[in-house]
């Protein structure tokens, strides 16, 4: 543990190197603040990681870091050597630098997403980070190309006929004053509880413990079949309260899991065209998720699967099909490598998250896969030992289950220009035409190229 913690601490000390040299820097200024930038993300990720405790001793994240060091003391070096002036006698070498500052801009891009995915993989934490120095062209979240909010504030929703107004008191009443027993989950900004309400109605509510996250959404006007449905909210004693139709049937972690019944592979294969189907018709509203994984899809009393918690959703104006930001939010491993290094978001980062998603469904419910892999990783081999035969049971589904597994690597594609659009999906999952061949996951690659083991 002390030789990653050492590493990092390593790697930030290098970081701040880099940001008081490129002050001083008298030429390739632009590349050389590009890497100072992505530098400092990669700064602000990794200490970030390591206070919330999720960077531990393991051969693949001690190379990434080892590899990380190696590249950012190289990046150091050259940025210093731009601190000279330019003259007539050396024009030549300007340019040999500059070519080689973009090189290894790309190296420290790669390796940013090499490093979080190898943390990802052995801990699924759900990350919320501010990066303290902004990307070149980046914005805060409330830009005017993309929201926080997916529907309507308080004030605004009192006039919403869709919505009932609940009072503390009716709230308090249907929880037992929020007894713990009336507990469905929680994590670190909101608790859900189960409600019922003196005519017998069976509902959820949502209590938000971090005050960042109060009332960020209400999305009163989302109407699908595999969404989630917004039944009301209660906005009294400084407190935002969110209630929401009534899911008993637990989350898809919890019966991939083992901890609840059990799908069959025929209803696992519904659930994921559900899923399909939900995330489909929210990029048709604009709408990023953000934070897809198992925990975030549950079952109604039909074990229809619907998608839930939209707090960290942003919403993109119709023109546009992409925003930077300096935020970072989700779960580890499923990020997609475009927001880690970058801070770019677009509806093919929701492609990235449902892919992950996709192949650990399918990797969880095999009971001779091999857990300790990145869905990815696992997906990626059993397609090229082609050992399908083996781990399907039953043999009945093996074409559709060969089929998922590739639809599902192509949506976890490194580019995002290489990853379908939802819809796309949707027809491929429920068709049987010829699929384009997804391309070798690129840490894959790079991890064989420098001998690194992969997890």
């Amino acid at each position: 543990m002390a030789d990653v913690l050492g590493s990092v601490a390593t790697i930030v000390e290098i970081v701040l190197q880099i940001k008081d040299v490129v002050e001083t820097v008298k030429k390739n200024r632009k590349v050389c603040r590009e890497i100072a930038d992505r530098a400092s993300r990669l700064g602000d990720i990794l200490s970030m990681l390591k206070d919330i405790g999720v960077i531990h001793h393991h051969p693949a994240i001690c190379g990434v870091l080892i590899a990380l060091k190696d590249i950012l003391a190289e990046a150091l070096d050259l940025v210093k050597a731009c601190q000279e002036r330019t003259t007539l006698g050396n024009v030549l070498k300007v340019y040999e630098l500059r070519e080689e500052l973009n090189l290894v801009n790309r190296r420290i891009s790669d390796r940013t997403v090499d490093a979080i995915f190898a943390v990802g993989c052995a801990q699924y934490a759900t990350i919320r980070l501010v990066c303290s120095t902004p990307l070149q062209g980046a914005t805060v979240a409330e830009s005017s190309s993309i929201n926080c909010c997916l529907g309507i504030n308080m004030e605004a929703a009192a006039v919403s006929p869709r919505l009932r107004i609940f009072s503390i008191s009716v709230i308090e009443g249907a929880t037992n004053n929020f007894s713990g027993n009336n507990i469905i989950r929680k994590t670190s900004h909101v608790a859900v509880y189960k409600g019922v309400l003196s005519d017998g109605l069976e509902i959820g509510i949502k209590r938000f413990e971090d005050p960042e996250t109060q009332a960020r959404v209400l999305p009163v006007w989302l109407q699908h079949e595999n969404v989630v449905r917004c039944m009301g909210y209660c906005h009294e004693a400084s407190q935002d309260m969110v209630v929401e139709e009534y899911m008993p049937n637990g989350t898809l972690s919890e019966i991939i899991n083992g901890l609840s019944e059990q799908l069959d592979w025929s209803s696992a294969l519904r659930t994921i065209r559900g899923v399909a189907k939900g995330v489909s018709y929210l990029h048709f509203n604009h709408i990023i998720h953000m934070d897809l994984k198992p925990t975030n899809i549950v079952f109604g009393p039909d074990m229809n699967p619907k998608i839930c918690d939209l707090e960290k959703a942003k919403i993109l104006n119709q023109d546009v099909t992409q925003q930077q930001t300096s935020e970072l939010v989700g779960t580890m491993g499923y990020i997609p490598p475009e927001y880690i290094a970058d801070g770019i978001i677009s509806l093919k980062s929701d492609v990235f998250s449902f892919g992950v998603l996709l192949l650990y469904t399918i990797n969880r419910k095999i009971k001779k896969a091999d857990l300790d892999k990145h869905p990815i990783v696992w997906a990626w081999e059993v397609r090229e030992s082609q050992r399908m035969k083996e781990l399907f049971e039953p043999s009945t589904l093996l074409k559709e289950l060969e089929r998922f597994i590739e639809i599902g690597l192509l949506c976890a594609q490194e580019v995002p220009e290489d990853r379908p659009t939802m819809p796309h999906v949707l027809e491929m999952l429920n068709g049987d035409d010829n699929l384009p061949i997804p391309k070798k996951p690129g840490f894959i690659i790079r991890a064989a190229s420098e001998c690194l083991p992969t997890v």
